[in-house]
C-alpha cells in the first residue's frame, strides 16, 4: 500500500511539473493615497483610489486560449471625520478569444477620444490607468 501510494505521489509530481499551464489566475491593483490640511479652517481632507484587477485565462490546445479580465474604480473621501463619501464603479472588463491566426475580444474599456478623429500629434504622451 505504501509503495502504491509512493508511485502515485511520483506520477502526480512528475505530471504536476512537467505539464503545462492550464489555467492561469492573477489578482494585482493600483493604489493611490491623498491628504490635505488647511490650517486657516483646521480641516483634514482624506482621500484614496483603489483599481483592483483580476485576470484569468485558460489555455486550450493548439495555441488557443480564453481570457478575462474584471476591474473596478473604487474611491472614497473623508473631511475631518464629519463628512464621508466613496463609491465603486466598473473600470474595465473583457473577454477574449485567441489562437495563433485569429482574435476576437468585446468588453468594457476606456477610450480617449481627444480632439482629433484620427491622430493626435500628442496622443502618445497621454496618460491611461
Amino acid at each position: 500500500m505504501n509503495r502504491l501510494l509512493f508511485i502515485l505521489g511520483i506520477v502526480c509530481l512528475s505530471i504536476a511539473v512537467s505539464g503545462q499551464e492550464r489555467d492561469t489566475l492573477v489578482f494585482k491593483g493600483q493604489l493611490s493615497a491623498w491628504a490635505n490640511c488647511n490650517l486657516t479652517t483646521k480641516n483634514l481632507l482624506f482621500g484614496g483610489r483603489y483599481i483592483p484587477q483580476l485576470n484569468y485565462t485558460y489555455n486550450f490546445i493548439k495555441n488557443q486560449s480564453l481570457d478575462f479580465e474584471i476591474s473596478a474604480n473604487t474611491y472614497g473621501t473623508m473631511l475631518s471625520r464629519t463628512n464621508a463619501d466613496g463609491d465603486i464603479k466598473p473600470y474595465r472588463a473583457w473577454v477574449r478569444y485567441s489562437s495563433s491566426q485569429f482574435e476576437i475580444r468585446a468588453g468594457l474599456q476606456k477610450i480617449n477620444f481627444g480632439s482629433a478623429t484620427m491622430l493626435r500629434p500628442l496622443m502618445w504622451f497621454d496618460r491611461m490607468d
